[in-house]
């Protein structure tokens, strides 16, 4: 998380997102081991095409109960550092035409356009708040349950305030699709719910 931010600041977010990608990567695998244990241990068997079989990202959330394609994490694929065409699209620039051929430039460096990082931005909160939550529902009966319920209230508030502000709002005006976004939150939202309703009845 740590170097994802500290690249989406820089402007590189093709490799941030590779790095949000692999934190999303370890999260639904902590949540199978903690709901499962038995795979933590084929995990560390060493059996490379069981691993690769039982273990991908989309057969590790059908063993959690979803569906095998996640928005977000294909999101991160995506963009991150695949070479697919549309993280291509992020760094070529049309320039001018000569002869009938099209002249474009590419980017070598970081992304020259404020949107991308903001998106990269967006990006780590969302994994921050995944994070947390995920941390908050393996190590319950050693946190004080509504201590920690408050804290990740109180922060999620202000993250969802932060984001309609300066994130979700300028898009809509824009005509751009949210739709994804406002789903995932949407989802921690009846996350903390579920959470929240838990520490009520275990007072």
């Amino acid at each position: 998380m740590t170097a994802a931010f500290y690249l989406a600041e820089r402007r590189y977010t093709t490799q941030a997102y590779g790095h949000l990608r692999t934190v999303h990567d370890l999260l639904e695998k902590a949540e199978l081991f903690f709901q499962q244990p038995a795979w933590a241990d084929v995990w560390a068997s060493g059996d490379k095409k069981k691993i690769l079989e039982e273990l991908s990202p989309g057969a590790i959330r059908r063993k959690l109960g979803r569906p095998k394609f996640d928005p977000v994490y294909g999101f991160f694929t995506e963009l991150e550092t695949h070479g697919t065409w549309e993280a291509l699209r992020k760094r070529v620039t049309q320039t001018g035409k000569k002869e009938d051929r099209v002249q474009v430039a590419m980017r070598i460096g970081g992304t020259p356009w404020d949107s991308e990082v903001e998106m990269a931005v967006v990006g780590c909160i969302f994994t921050i708040f995944s994070t947390l939550f995920l941390v908050a529902k393996v190590y319950d009966a050693r946190l004080h349950r509504p201590e920690a319920a408050a804290i990740l209230r109180a922060r999620f508030e202000q993250a969802c305030e932060f984001l309609h502000e300066h994130f979700l709002e300028p898009r809509k005006k824009e005509g751009i699709d949210t739709s994804a976004l406002t789903e995932t939150l949407r989802n921690l939202t009846l996350e903390l719910e579920a959470m929240e309703s838990m520490v009520k009845a275990s007072n």
